[in-house]
């Protein structure tokens, strides 16, 4: 974990570095790539173990009931979080017309789009293990940690070689800090609930709904670092629950970011998109439409959360 933590933090500067001399990367393509190696090679270790395909139902029912847990928590925690600095609803800045309602709707589509690409990955991963099309050695968690390390790299520098970086910390202040706090708190509370009914324990449970959104990392990082301690099929199974838990809560939070914000409830949007406030899920928050004021908080809320995954499952796993 040190070393994923440590890529992670010299990309940030060797990002921040590049856009000093004027060199703007353009990642998206990148991470778009490396992100779909990752997950087929997720579903190539799944589609290795048979005895994980055999309790596939049952993994389904347990993301669920833990994604759902989590993201009532998030947003029970956020109205907290409005209530206790006495923050009130932001108001939507312009009413919306019908044609830009419509374009919204073409775009809400097409990220759902983009979103469903993610299971035929992993579907073609599974595939491809079950039938032995690859080398088993293709599964192994040694082969995935090495693109994850790709993966967590680009991500630094992706962060680094943000323009509005600057002008975001700058608009930082104490209550906004506070916002993903009360998100990771609300989440993991909730979802430890989940415990009573599941055959997990609480720590696993709360190492699997710790990723808030972020399918690709912490699902990666839980099957690298719960191998070595529970066996490569026990990991697999813990972070097959996590994949799940993460893209039921994207595709949730891009239904309904969009029709919070609208309604003034703006910190319920934010903290319900988890990680994915700051990018899939804000334009759904931060819009000609809206108020100025939701994109520091909702890039802000990203940030910190981004990098509180991997620290939190350092801590966890």
């Amino acid at each position: 974990m040190f070393t994923v933590l440590s890529i992670l933090f010299c990309a940030i500067i060797a990002g921040a570095i590049l856009l000093r001399m004027g060199f703007k990367l353009q990642m998206e393509r990148a991470l778009d790539i490396t992100v779909f190696v990752l997950i087929a090679l997720f579903g190539l270790s799944i589609g290795q173990d048979d005895n994980l395909l055999h309790n596939a139902s049952s993994i389904g029912w347990a993301a669920l009931l833990i994604a759902s847990l989590g993201m009532v928590g998030s947003v029970l925690f956020s109205w907290l979080y409005q209530r206790l600095l006495h923050l009130p609803n932001i108001p939507v800045a312009v009413a919306e017309t019908a044609d830009e309602h419509k374009l919204k709707k073409t775009d809400l589509l097409l990220r759902l789009l983009r979103s469903s690409k993610l299971p035929l990955v992993l579907l073609a991963g599974m595939l491809m293990g079950y039938y032995g099309l690859l080398p088993k050695s293709w599964g192994s968690s040694k082969v995935s940690f090495v693109v994850l390390c790709l993966l967590i790299a680009e991500v630094g520098l992706s962060l680094g070689n943000r323009p509005d970086l600057k002008t975001v910390m700058k608009s930082v202040d104490f209550k906004i800090l506070l916002l993903p706090f009360f998100t990771i708190v609300g989440t993991l509370l909730f979802s430890a609930l989940g415990a009573i009914v599941l055959p997990f324990s609480v720590r696993d449970v709360l190492t699997v709904g710790s990723g808030f959104g972020y399918y690709s990392l912490s699902s990666i990082l839980i099957l690298d670092q719960k191998a070595a301690i529970i066996g490569q099929s026990a990991a697999v199974e813990l972070a097959s629950l996590s994949l799940l838990i993460n893209l039921l809560r994207e595709l949730v939070a891009l239904i309904l970011c969009e029709p919070l914000s609208r309604s003034g409830r703006v910190y319920q949007a934010v903290s319900l998109a988890g990680v994915t406030s700051m990018d899939v899920c804000l334009p759904m928050i931060v819009n000609s439409r809206t108020s100025p004021q939701n994109m520091p908080i909702a890039i802000v809320h990203g940030i910190v959360l981004e990098i509180s995954v991997p620290l939190l499952l350092s801590v966890l796993c």
